[in-house]
């Protein structure tokens, strides 16, 4: 799905990610279209100016004891834990955690002036084409401390027209170089999922809820761990208490079968410590406050996924190392250091095991030793994806190339062989099926046996089957 948006023919209609129209309108200006490898160097640039400007509120909120360059180091390993989970291509989640991050920046400055409202307002922006949700959560947070600081009397009314300043730009720009807009296409897309219950407010705020109750249930025994001094009687039953709890908390939460979800929570553990060391040693109102503001973030950014938070937090949990490094800034140098140096090692060799051994939903990069020509691009690729790609495409040159659609939740396969979507870049399921894609647009269906066809559907018949042990195919046809 993350390659198609940036594909210039591929259709969005009532999309709820947008930010399709930033590619589209590239090409159209320039005719540049971003492939696999300009859209995986992107996401790599992504991860500098991120941390750059975490790192700048490190520097702005404390007199750091640390080395300015070890702070940025392991800012920057944390955006890039994202690499464990998810392709190395650019995607939302990487977008919205870049926007989040400047967006955190400008939001914590002490004073905010024409920069600050104008920041705000391109990130926000930003997130409303990326994903609407965090836009929503994140504007709301955004609206509070208006709100307050106007009573307050810090703030002028005429202020607020830069928040909303880049959206009406952008909206106008897109209106006029490609006929369409984003405010247009999310109103038709709430009107798509509006009878959908996985998509219903109380079922995205149950996600949530399970996310931020077993973050609950680590965080309380290890800041209770790091409050109570090292030298007191129940210090070592409390530790060990919360060590075994961590444990039964990844072993309950790993259901996915991935491991992706373990970084997160030790970070989490590790912040909790911090936390409680902090209440004991005594913290600033302000340092606090700041700190709250990122033990939440990851729920912020998250809220609107329809699928559980430990699988993908590690994409947020940079938040909460954020937060330990504001927390220990005022440590001694050589203990802070030896920990910052032993977690950077810790998170390479997690992101080397993530990106190169086992990455998300593929077979480890050491096996990709044969090549695959699409298009104006060429990918190394396993031996069983160049030989499913190489069937489907002679089944696709048999059928001359009719009107084809893959189901579910594959448009790796479409992009990989040359093709689009009909109107959406992602068919998830049999709703999706249903509301977006009618079976008159169809001659051809490969369809991979994930869920249920809708019943409009019958009219299509079983004419072959194609596959390997790892991917297999009906072929279906009207």
């Amino acid at each position: 799905m993350y390659l198609l948006l940036a594909d210039p023919e591929q259709e969005n209609i009532a999309g709820f990610f947008n930010y399709d129209l930033w590619f589209k309108a590239i090409y159209r200006l320039t005719g540049f279209e971003f492939g696999v490898l300009e859209l995986r160097i992107f996401r790599l640039l992504l991860l500098f100016p991120g941390a750059f400007v975490l790192w700048r509120i490190v520097q702005r909120e404390s007199r750091s004891v640390l080395n300015r360059f070890e702070i940025f180091v392991i800012l920057f390993l944390g955006l890039a834990l994202s690499y464990i989970f998810l392709p190395q291509s650019l995607s939302y989640n990487h977008l919205s955690i870049f926007f989040s991050t400047v967006w955190l920046y400008f939001f914590s400055d002490r004073k905010w002036n024409f920069k600050t409202f104008l920041g705000l307002g391109f990130c926000l922006t930003g997130l409303f084409y990326v994903k609407i949700t965090s836009c929503l959560t994140l504007g709301l947070v955004t609206l509070v401390k208006v709100v307050i600081d106007l009573f307050r009397g810090e703030l002028k009314l005429s202020d607020l027209f830069l928040l909303i300043a880049p959206m009406v730009f952008l909206e106008s720009f897109f209106f006029f170089v490609l006929g369409d807009f984003g405010v247009s296409r999310v109103i038709a897309a709430l009107e798509l999922v509006s009878d959908r219950t996985e998509y219903s407010f109380l079922n995205l705020l149950k996600y949530t809820t399970v996310g931020l109750f077993w973050t609950g249930t680590v965080l309380i025994p290890f800041t209770l761990s790091g409050y109570i001094k090292k030298k007191s009687k129940c210090s070592m039953g409390i530790r060990f208490g919360a060590l075994s709890l961590l444990f039964f908390v990844m072993h309950l939460t790993n259901t996915s079968g991935e491991i992706t979800h373990f970084p997160a929570l030790i970070i989490l553990a590790f912040f909790s410590y911090q936390l409680g060391s902090s209440f004991r040693d005594g913290v600033s109102k302000t340092r606090l406050t700041l700190v709250l503001i990122l033990f939440f973030m990851p729920f912020l950014i998250y809220f609107g996924s329809n699928f559980y938070f430990y699988r993908i937090a590690t994409h947020y949990s940079v938040f909460w190392i954020l937060g330990i490094l504001l927390l220990i800034s005022g440590q001694q140098t050589r203990v802070a250091s030896a920990r910052i140096s032993l977690v950077a090692f810790s998170f390479g060799t997690i992101i080397f095991v993530g990106l190169w051994l086992y990455p998300s939903h593929t077979s480890s990069l050491f096996k990709n030793d044969r090549s695959w020509e699409f298009g104006n691009q060429s990918l190394l690729l396993d031996s069983s994806q160049v030989e499913i790609l190489t069937s489907l495409e002679e089944r696709l040159v048999e059928k001359e190339h009719s009107k084809t659609l893959f189901a579910f939740a594959n448009p790796g396969f479409p992009y990989l062989l040359n093709l689009n979507i009909p109107n959406t870049p992602l068919i998830w399921n049999k709703e999706d099926l249903r509301s977006r894609i009618s079976p008159e647009e169809i001659d051809v269906l490969f369809y991979n046996g994930f869920g249920d066809l809708p019943d409009s559907y019958r009219i299509f018949r079983l004419m072959d089957s194609i596959g390997n042990e790892q991917f297999r195919f009906k072929i279906l046809t009207r």
